[in-house]
């Protein structure tokens, strides 16, 4: 077996003598592997693209998700099996995944591992992303941390970027479309008994239409580095999606807040649904289990992929699929 190790080299992340540490742990493993520090993201893709006829076996790439996203394109191409390790600043894949965010750990985690296929979601059939996905005000906030920014603050740049696009115009007002088979996940339904509000799982026929004005999907438990979704799983299940109809932030941080809070008493309710005692977030809060859906709206939707900035034409028409086992993945 040989190995190929694409490492993040944007702002010097990884330092010659990294280098030949991860080379040598290599060679134990996989006499014949080859750790590479990619200058772009656009070499690790042709890295990648080429390495079946190059006769590796594997690809690893070292770096958090949006480094992962970048090459998912071409791992979709070349067909060979991703191994991650972890050296984002969130790494919502690895984590998981259950892979040690040491890397000396990862590499012996990775080494054991056995490839399964997963899902990726599409955009308007020219973009994939593999963990989540947002539009509205979680992607504005993406939108506005980049860089060096980025690269300090880590995830206290995102607080202090989601404090700023708060005070800001609010994001525009989208129609969605669910495709057949979607779940409503949060669904209020009243007992004839005790007239008591509870709330159920369902299988809606025809396609489900809503409105609304940020939505954030998840194919993993990890978003942005909270347990948002803990049900969810790369590996054979559908997207995730949470939807706020109103353009209120708060919406979205007190859905957030309670989701962390519950997860950590180790008693999130069924579905992960909002707290019955919240009519009002029920009210203007969705979440759906589906395989893909559209956005339509008269604006721009600002957008991002696995915590990446993205722009994709047109930009007010944003169609969301899933291809099943595009890629296999260590695990």
């Amino acid at each position: 077996m040989k190995i190929l190790l694409l490492l993040n080299g944007s702002g010097g992340r990884t330092s010659q003598a990294e280098l030949a540490r991860f080379q040598a742990r290599l060679n134990r493993i996989a006499p014949g592997s080859n750790a590479h520090i990619t200058s772009s993201a656009e070499e690790a893709r042709r890295m990648a693209i080429s390495a079946p006829e190059n006769g590796f076996d594997q690809i690893w790439i070292g770096g958090g998700d949006g480094t992962i996203h970048g090459v998912l394109g071409a791992l979709v191409q070349c067909g060979l099996p991703l191994g991650v390790v972890p050296r984002g600043t969130v790494n919502a894949l690895a984590r998981s995944f259950g892979i040690p965010l040491r890397w000396d750990e990862a590499f012996d985690w990775l080494s054991k591992a056995q490839p399964a296929p997963m899902n990726l979601g599409q955009v308007n059939g020219q973009r994939h992303f593999l963990c989540f996905a947002g539009v509205g005000f979680d992607a504005a906030v993406v939108h506005a941390v980049t860089g060096r920014f980025k690269k300090v603050g880590g995830r206290f740049a995102y607080a202090i970027a989601g404090t700023r696009t708060m005070v800001k115009k609010p994001q525009p007002k989208f129609e969605i479309e669910f495709d057949d088979g979607t779940q409503r996940l949060n669904k209020q339904t009243v007992s004839q008994k005790t007239g008591e509000k509870t709330k159920s799982t369902s299988l809606d026929v025809g396609r489900i239409r809503d409105t609304g004005h940020s939505i954030m999907i998840s194919q993993v438990p990890l978003y942005a580095g909270f347990n948002l979704f803990p049900g969810t799983s790369p590996c054979g299940q559908p997207m995730e999606v949470w939807l706020f109809r109103r353009s209120n932030p708060s919406d979205i941080l007190r859905q957030a807040t309670a989701t962390v809070f519950r997860n950590r008493r180790g008693q999130p309710p069924a579905n992960n649904a909002p707290d019955a005692e919240s009519p009002k977030l029920s009210q203007n809060f969705g979440h759906y289990c589906t395989s893909g859906f559209v956005l339509e709206s008269e604006f721009p939707l600002v957008l991002h992929l696995d915590g990446d900035p993205v722009r994709i034409e047109p930009p007010n028409h944003l169609v969301f699929t899933t291809v099943k086992a595009a890629i296999h993945a260590l695990r």
